[in-house]
């Protein structure tokens, strides 16, 4: 397992003490993503797994439940441009009482969802 010596540098952080946590190979990210278990957005301190490729903030390393599979999810770029939501996109239009297609419920839902979190 590979573990920089300046990735847990910071004294109230004793390192990946769980075996699921020790499953992962872990690496720096400066990349802003979403942390795998808090789900909030990671900017600084955040770690990666090399081999799975999900991400953590180094305080939510203890608490990780889901070891490395060593399988990333990878998509085609032909899959990633023919289908949302792992469904054909031609599929989306396809129902007899459809008069709005499920990607676009979706991506509305999604969008007021969001909105009612935002604070003015």
């Amino acid at each position: 397992m590979y573990i920089s010596a300046r990735l847990f540098e910071h004294a109230a952080f004793e390192g990946p003490n769980t075996e699921i946590a020790r499953s992962h190979t872990l690496q720096r990210t400066r990349q802003p993503t979403k942390c795998a278990h808090c789900e909030t957005l990671s900017l600084l301190s955040t770690v990666q797994c090399s081999k799975c490729g999900m991400t953590w903030h180094k305080s939510c390393l203890p608490r990780i439940t889901v070891p490395c599979d060593q399988n990333p999810k990878s998509f085609s770029d032909s899959s990633r441009r023919t289908s949302v939501f792992g469904v054909p996109l031609c599929s989306q239009l396809n129902g007899p009482s459809r008069l709005v297609p499920v990607v676009l419920e979706r991506c509305v839902d999604e969008l007021q969802k969001r909105g009612l979190k935002v604070k003015v």
